[in-house]
């Protein structure tokens, strides 16, 4: 069998690094959207009066659209809660509900992707995202980036802000398939196994409560204070790998406030010198023509626009250093689902669902 991964500590440096969000889980058909798990969390009871109320203010409330705006969210419940004890044990409550739906995607995914029939398409679409996930630009950028690279595409390393274990589940069967190693994704706000990070992202986000926040609490609900007390050495390893990179491409990753250290850093790294260059995959069904390249460049441009306001850009010279890809799309896994749906309703050829 072939070694799967090898340790982060000992090679970090690589320049590029992809730093990946809940769309990986979500566009290989994972039910990991907080909707997803709201809709079961507020149906439960509980026997604690503050924890059930804080269930029902739930399902009253407008329906979060992204897991950042759930943490926010909880920040200004967090002000209605008469004290820290009351925090500590909504959060763990919710967190409780959320790892155990979340472990039960993970296997459900994990027991699907493993189908050795369509393998080697998993294995060939990870590849494809990976090595050539620059070919979505002009010429000119594609050029720019491949110079960058330096040569044949090189390791790559990988932050991953989810909680599950599927694109490890993928790297098996790649090693699997291919007998190589690589390099263990970094799962910044933990994994399933033990130590998930839930909250927000830093102290200044949790205010006017009507208690003092203690170590307790930054531990339960504050990401980069808990990070601190728990593995500095992951949060090291990050940085590490964001300051040596001369390319960042993030996919399915929100940049939003719930993250803001991350957020900020990838926007000094980005400032910090005019070579780097970050490659951002937003989610867009849209279907646009190839034939007019004009127009999507047009609509890439009003995209950079709209996220260097997001993210507090001034400076004009970071426009050229920013790409989002129009019409091109990767870690395209859209046939698991077609694959999962067909098989459960049999019978069908599995080659023709997914194009052998």
């Amino acid at each position: 069998m072939a070694k799967l991964f090898e340790n982060n500590s000992t090679r970090l440096s690589s320049p590029v690094t992809f730093i990946i969000g809940n769309g990986f889980d979500i566009g290989l058909g994972m039910k990991t959207r907080y909707s997803d798990i709201y809709d079961g969390y507020v149906k439960t009871l509980s026997v604690s009066a503050v924890i059930q109320k804080f269930k029902e203010d739930l399902s009253k409330r407008t329906r979060y659209d992204k897991w950042s705006d759930f943490e926010m969210g909880m920040a200004e419940y967090a002000k209605t809660l008469a004290t820290e004890d009351d925090l500590v044990a909504c959060v763990r409550d919710f967190k409780g509900y959320m790892v155990q739906h979340l472990r039960a995607e993970n296997q459900r995914l994990t027991d699907l992707i493993r189908d050795k029939v369509y393998a080697e398409h998993l294995v060939r679409e990870l590849d494809r995202s990976f090595d050539r996930f620059h070919e979505g630009f002009v010429p000119n950028i594609t050029t720019q980036l491949v110079q960058l690279i330096g040569g044949p595409f090189p390791e790559h390393n990988v932050i991953t802000f989810n909680y599950t274990s599927v694109l490890e589940e993928l790297y098996a069967i790649k090693a699997w398939k291919q007998k190589i190693t690589e390099k263990a994704p970094l799962h910044i706000h933990g994994s399933l196994d033990r130590d998930v990070v839930l909250g927000v992202d830093n102290l200044d986000q949790l205010q006017n409560t009507a208690y003092s926040i203690s170590r307790k609490g930054k531990r339960a609900f504050v990401k980069t204070l808990f990070n601190e007390q728990y593995d500095a050495a992951r949060v090291s390893a990050a940085q590490k790998m964001i300051s040596e990179s001369m390319i960042i491409c993030t996919y399915g990753f929100s940049l939003g406030e719930s993250d803001k250290t991350w957020v900020n850093m990838i926007v000094d790294w980005l400032q910090s010198d005019s070579s780097h260059n970050l490659v951002v995959f937003q989610h867009d069904e849209t279907e646009y023509s190839q034939y007019n390249f004009d127009e999507l460049m047009d609509i890439e441009d009003a995209k950079k626009e709209r996220l260097m306001t997001k993210l507090g850009i001034k400076d004009e010279a970071v426009f050229e250093q920013i790409h989002i890809p129009v019409g091109f799309d990767i870690f395209n896994f859209k046939f698991v689902k077609v694959v999962e749906e067909k098989l459960n309703n049999p019978p069908f050829n599995i080659f023709e669902t997914i194009g052998r």
